[in-house]
């Protein structure tokens, strides 16, 4: 069985060589798509680099569309039975893909579960209200609806057709439509190297992008 990983990044030229070798590092079938979402920065090049070395390492280039669109892009290119979606800030540990991958069975879509976040406090209690949120309009009882770790059959991933900010509801969107979803504890670590791309932007965009995704996919 092959497991694509599909990893969108941004600006990550300090990260993703040692994410690259942490990935290659798994031990079965994988291939890993990484998508960068239109940098400015050496980190296509570095793609490139280490993709003439390992042909299990497939560059693909976007515009600077968010991550929705780059995960999107992931999706399309995506050639294995079964889709691992991560970060490309080196916060979570590829060693965790295998558990994210056996907790599938009986399921379409194991979200992982950031027990012990390495965020700000005030980031940590918004995340925490949004998911209250989310159970409280949708039913779908999961404790960390915004961590990008994720594994999905194919089946449904390709079903997805992601836009603006719409990776962050992908748990419901794919329970609406009737897939089982579940979740499993992954590690999150802090970001050593690099800027976040998130901010409390986000705070004034996800009630707007909440409920209209909700309505959708209802």
């Amino acid at each position: 069985m092959i497991v694509s990983v599909v990893i969108p990044v941004y600006n990550e030229e300090e990260n993703v060589v040692e994410l690259l070798n942490r990935l290659t590092s798994l031990k079965g079938e994988y291939e890993f798509v990484i998508v960068d979402d239109g940098s400015t920065d050496k980190t296509f090049s570095l793609l490139e680099e280490n993709a003439a070395k390992d042909g299990r390492i497939k560059p693909v280039h976007t515009e600077h569309l968010g991550q929705s669109s780059a995960l999107q892009a992931g999706f399309t290119a995506a050639g294995g039975e079964v889709v691992v979606t991560m970060d490309g800030d080196l916060q979570y540990d590829p060693a965790d893909i295998p558990s994210l991958v056996d907790k599938l069975s009986g399921f379409d879509l194991v979200c992982g579960r950031r027990m012990n976040k390495k965020f700000s406090a005030g980031r940590v209690v918004l995340s925490d209200f949004a998911n209250l949120c989310a159970y409280m309009a949708t039913g779908v009882r999961l404790h960390d609806q915004g961590c990008t770790f994720k594994a999905y059959r194919k089946e449904a991933a390709k079903s997805l057709r992601l836009k603006g900010f719409m990776h962050r509801y992908i748990t419901i969107l794919l329970a609406r439509k009737g897939y089982k979803v579940t979740e499993t504890p992954v590690k999150h670590y802090p970001r050593l190297k690099g800027k976040s791309k998130y901010g409390y932007s986000r705070i004034f965009t996800a009630p707007i992008d909440f409920f209209r995704n909700y309505f959708l996919a209802k």
